[in-house]
């Protein structure tokens, strides 16, 4: 038994940290435990091998999904497709409870719908309200979001995911369909723009530092659109590492337009962490040795960090010395 409870609030936080960096590290479909920005909307997600669990706490309800075996979805990426074992939803709102289970029986799904405790009837309408339940689940806990990307894409283009991001109910969410999309499709600059906007309104720093640096990957994006995300970003996230982590995915940007320069430069200038002002600036130490204007704004910059050990080394990677 830990009987320290400093002891027990290291060894806890040290669980949380492997947990968010496995997260990171395998994919946009994996176990991640958040609480989201107004810190009452708190949502985590297991997997154990072939069983998972997903729970979000919201204002006024509760999902929580249990499964056992892998799930897939239908061709229209709207309903369950296809099941390996079973998968059971249940959302409380108002008061009342609604649950489905879905079970593999043989080679066909079978659908159980309940209502405040109450197996109902199969009939239309259950089998409606069975497949609302399985829609609010995935566009809650945004799970299956490349599959769905992919259906949606197939059936209505870009635009159908894009409208479909507006129905989703956390940044968690459309942070995931935001990469998927981007992942999967050419986007036009036009759509671009609209995908933009939407990254615009993600209050999470994390997910909008995510969804931002995949769309800085993208071939498509022009400079003014690469400017004007590092703008948006350098306004609304807090987190001086999220902050970093997305100037860091920008670097390479950085020479190739002077509006994209500015821009993350007055992005940089809103780093309070001395680590994080150097760490920064050595991923863009290479371009500035071959941009006189930039090496000016560099020097400043790296001059202002008020970390010696960190300006030291801000300005080691330029191949230079500090002043003191």
């Amino acid at each position: 038994m830990i009987k320290n409870v400093k002891t027990l609030a290291f060894l806890t936080i040290g669980a949380f940290a492997i947990s968010a960096t496995y997260a990171l590290l395998v994919g946009n479909d994996t176990a991640e435990h958040t609480l989201d920005e107004d810190e009452e909307r708190a949502a985590h997600h297991n997997n154990n091998g072939d069983s998972g669990e997903f729970v979000f706490k919201g204002d006024n309800y509760t999902v929580k999904a249990e499964w056992r075996g892998d799930y897939s979805l239908n061709g229209l990426g709207t309903g369950l497709g296809a099941l390996d074992d079973e998968l059971e939803i249940e959302i409380k709102q108002g008061g009342g409870t609604e649950r489905v289970k879905f079970e593999r029986r043989s080679d066909a799904i079978h659908t159980a719908y309940y209502s405040n405790g109450d197996k109902q009837p199969k009939d239309e309408e259950t089998d409606n309200a069975a497949a609302a339940l399985f829609l609010k689940f995935l566009r809650i806990s945004g799970l299956k979001s490349d599959g769905r990307v992919a259906a949606l894409t197939k059936a209505g283009g870009v635009a159908s995911v894009l409208e479909e991001i507006d129905a989703l109910e956390r940044d968690r969410a459309v942070r995931r369909y935001a990469v998927s999309l981007i992942e999967q499709s050419d986007l036009s600059p036009a759509e671009i723009d609209r995908l933009a906007e939407k990254l615009a309104l993600i209050e999470s720093d994390h997910d909008l530092r995510v969804a931002a640096a995949a769309l800085l990957d993208s071939d498509a994006l022009t400079s003014a659109q690469a400017a004007s995300l590092l703008t948006t970003a350098g306004r609304q996230i807090d987190s001086d590492h999220d902050l970093r982590m997305l100037l860091t995915a920008g670097a390479v940007l950085i020479s190739t337009d002077g509006d994209v320069a500015n821009a993350w430069m007055d992005a940089y200038a809103e780093l309070q962490s001395g680590y994080d002002q150097r760490l920064a600036l050595e991923k863009i130490a290479a371009a500035a040795k071959d941009d006189p204007a930039l090496m000016t704004v560099y020097r400043k910059a790296a001059q202002a960090i008020s970390d010696d050990t960190d300006r030291k080394r801000a300005f080691e990677a330029i191949d230079e010395e500090a002043d003191h």
